[in-house]
This record gives C-alpha cells, structure tokens and sequence, in this order.
C-alpha cells in the first residue's frame, strides 16, 4: 500500500481551509426570498432586534425589517402590505433613475439643465425674468440647491447653487428631464433596469400616476420622484441592499461604485440640511450623533424608511403609515427621527458583542 505524501495532506487542509474563509466572506443574495438567520448567527441580539420593533411599533405602527450581512434577522408588522413611502421615492428611485443616466453617458452632473430640457422651471413668468434658469445644473436638481421654493408651481427664489431650499417639484423637474433622456417612462425604464434584476415582482410595488405634475413630457409618460411609491418592506431592503453593496447585484453592476458614492455623500453647496446628498441623508460629517458615519437614508412623510449603514453590514427599513401620526419621536430633525430607531440596532450589535466577550472570558 502506497503512502500517501504528508505535503498532500497539508495542501489538502490549505485548500479546505481557504474554502472555509471563501465561504464565510461570501455575499448572501436573496433569491424569490430573502434568506432567514437568527440574529445571535449574525452578530445581533435578539432581545435587542425586538426593542427596536417595539419601538418602532409604539409610534404609529406600519412594519420593517433588519437585513444583516444579506440575511433578514428581524422583520415586524405585515409582510404583504405595500406603503406610500412618499418623499423616499426621491432618494430610492429619483437617485438611482439619475445614476442609470449618468452610467449611461445621458448626462453629466454638472450639465446645464435646460440644455437637456428647455422648458425647465417656466410655469412661472418671474422665474425666467430672474434670468437664473440657465444657471441650473443637474446637480443643483438632485441636491434641491436650484433655488426653487416648495411651491406649485415653484418659484426661482435663490440664484442657482447659493442656497438650499426643501422643494419637492425640483425633484419632480429632474423626474422630466431623465424622462427627455430616457424617451421612455421612468417606470418602464426602472422595472426593466433595476426592480426586475433585484427580485422586486409587480405585488412589491407600484408607482401611481402623477398627482402634480403634467401626465406627458415631450410626449413620453411622466413620473414625479417627490413621492408616488407604494412597496413592501422586504421590496424596500432590496433597494437598500443595492446601495449597501455599492450598485451591485449578484455579480451584476446595476449602477456604478462610483455613483452610489457620489450620490450618498453630502454636497459641498449649501442644501437643506448639512446631512443632504442626492435626496439621501448621509451621516459623512458626523451630523447625528451615535450613528457610524458611513449611514445615509432616504426619508418619507410618515416616516418610511430605508437605511443604509456598510460599516455594520445593515440595511434597516421602518414603513410608516404615510401621515404624521406614524412619526418617530425627533420633531422636526429628520436625521433624527431615524437615529432613534437605528441606535437600538446599534445597541443590538454591541450587546452581541458584550455577550461574546462574556462568553469567551468563561473558564
């Protein structure tokens, strides 16, 4: 009989145990579902992940759910029910919709905006005397830094990229102009491009027909991005885990690395907030105390949600009622509304881990 080389074993054990290490740093994908784990497998307590429903459930009810390392460990409320997610379509899908363009080579960030759509911003006759429209860049539209007020139609009220202004038909502007790019309805474009390849079905979503805006641009179907959005929760994490693993799905780069990063960082020109980016909220400079840096969320009335946080591997949704009686406590901060939630996530990790170390100091 033929011994076999001890070299052969340890080659052998070399290769299983870089089959070990390659299996525990793979990303987890959900399929038609997302797989299930208890939260103690992936870092979290369970005691911990349940304040947090509790919490979110005290203040207006709705449904979430905790997506961690890919797998969900924590889910609340209805499975099936879709919610108005309403100013959060800005940062999901007006965002993304932006990025598929900018990937495309349709714009350029700091393009001109009338020069992709001329009619830009003129319901109002002062808001061309004022002479700023062709000032406006595409940038300027994703960041509300344009200088539109809140109205309807809005009004020019800031010279372009001078100040920051919340108004929801600056989204709705840049919703047109892509629609111009596109020569194709935004909802068309999205299911085929992002919804579909992500594992979104017709039962997660809807987008309903505009409210506000005019229901055709240069012939094409339009959408509005300040609100019109109905998903589950589950269809909202897969949104969330997109950004999460930086435009990519599956080995599939739905949107580019370097977009998302743009996109989720706060601009450099005054906004609304000092935590705006893209319609997202980024915690990049530390604005919320308690909550890594890395976190940025998009936000809707009624307090719907998704949060981003890579640092922790997390994606947290919270679906409101889509009124303010779903609103978290915070007031007015909406970057804080959010933190409240998110921190007992937080605190979740970091009770797993003070159980570890306990467990790892016993005799």
């Amino acid at each position: 009989m033929e011994l076999v080389p001890v070299r052969h074993f340890l080659i052998i054990g070399l290769l299983l145990s870089w089959l070990a290490v390659t299996q525990a740093n793979a990303e987890v994908w959900p399929g038609k579902q997302w797989a299930v784990a208890t939260p103690e497998s992936q870092g979290l307590s369970s005691s911990g992940l349940d304040a947090a429903a509790e919490y979110a459930m005290k203040h207006g009810g709705g449904s979430g759910c905790v997506i961690r390392r890919g797998y969900l460990v924590k889910e609340w409320g209805s499975v099936t029910a879709r919610a108005d997610i309403k100013s959060a379509t800005k940062g999901t899908i007006g965002a993304t919709a932006l990025g598929l363009a900018v990937d495309d080579g349709l714009v350029k960030l700091d393009d001109l905006a009338v020069e992709h759509y001329p009619a830009l911003g003129t319901e109002k006759r002062e808001n061309a005397e004022r002479g700023w429209l062709g000032q406006i860049t595409v940038r300027q539209l994703a960041t509300m830094t344009a200088g539109f007020d809140n109205g309807r139609p809005p009004l020019l009220v800031y010279r372009p990229g001078t100040s920051g202004i919340y108004s929801n038909d600056t989204a709705n502007m840049l919703a047109e102009l892509l629609t111009i790019r596109f020569h194709e309805d935004l909802s068309t474009l999205m299911k085929r491009r992002v919804l579909d390849p992500i594992g979104l079905s017709p039962d997660d979503w809807a987008w309903r027909e505009n409210g506000y805006r005019a229901k055709t641009v240069n012939g094409f179907k339009s959408r509005e991005f300040a609100s019109g959005i109905t998903i589950t929760h589950r269809g909202l994490a897969r949104l969330g885990y997109l950004y999460l693993r930086e435009g990519n799905w599956n080995g599939r780069q739905i949107l580019s690395k370097e977009y998302i990063r743009t996109a989720t960082q706060p601009t450099d020109v005054p906004s609304p907030w000092p935590y705006y980016a893209f319609y997202w909220g980024s915690n990049a400079r530390g604005s919320i105390p308690d909550m890594p840096n890395d976190c940025y969320w998009a936000l809707g009335l009624g307090d719907s949600f998704v949060l981003v946080c890579r640092s922790l591997d997390i994606v947290l949704v919270r679906l409101g009622t889509g009124s303010t009686k779903s609103q978290l406590p915070g007031d007015d901060n909406w970057g804080e509304r959010v933190a409240g939630l998110f921190r007992h996530v937080v605190r979740a990790v970091e009770a797993e881990k003070d159980s570890e170390a306990s467990r790892d100091t016993q005799p």
